[in-house]
């Protein structure tokens, strides 16, 4: 119940973050807006990583983050790919193959010619070119590292608490599912 309700909360403040910015906010609220996106996305990744949440959700957040592409969008596909990328390739590298195919073609509309605007957005591209060809950075590498030893100590620690075994306990709910509550109910919180 309280993972489920944390992560509705989370993903609401994610997405009220992107629609902001791409309203075109200014001044010290579209700051404090693009922090909060960002806090919020390192978040996601942290659930991502741990289990707690399902590839699906990441996934459709960054279509989201493809469909308006703006400098805050930039960085959280910059998050998340340094953050989850190696995580997301291993659960299911044909839609991350897709997934940057798109960020190169919607790159090439927003920006002709071939040069990107910023180094940020030349540094995203790289960074998901790098992901789609399986090489990492070393820093990347010692985080995955410690994320696994993480991981498997969580791991026994569900296993000696209710001894789930192999069953997949991450959140299966989707970007869709969390911002439609009004009319689809909030069917991954027991009880509401």
């Amino acid at each position: 119940h309280v993972g489920g309700s944390m992560l509705e909360a989370i993903v609401g403040k994610l997405h009220e973050a992107i629609v902001r910015d791409s309203a075109g906010g200014d001044g010290d609220d579209a700051a404090t807006f693009s922090r909060v996106g960002t806090n919020m996305m390192v978040l996601m990744c942290c659930l991502y990583d741990l289990g707690v949440v399902h590839c699906e959700l990441m996934f459709d957040i960054v279509r989201l983050c493809i469909s308006r592409l703006g400098e805050l969008e930039v960085e959280l596909l910059v998050l998340m790919v340094t953050h989850s990328g190696p995580h997301m390739r291993s659960d299911d590298p044909r839609v991350l193959k897709d997934i940057v195919l798109e960020v190169t073609r919607r790159c090439a509309e927003l920006y002709p010619g071939g040069a990107a605007p910023n180094t940020r957005v030349k540094f995203m591209l790289d960074s998901l070119s790098e992901l789609r060809s399986n090489k990492r950075r070393s820093s990347e590498a010692r985080t995955s590292e410690l994320m696994q030893r993480l991981r498997k100590w969580l791991g026994t620690v569900k296993s000696s608490i209710g001894g789930v075994g192999k069953r997949e306990l991450a959140l299966r709910v989707s970007l869709k599912d969390i911002l439609d509550t009004e009319q689809r109910g909030r069917w991954w919180i027991a009880g509401a």
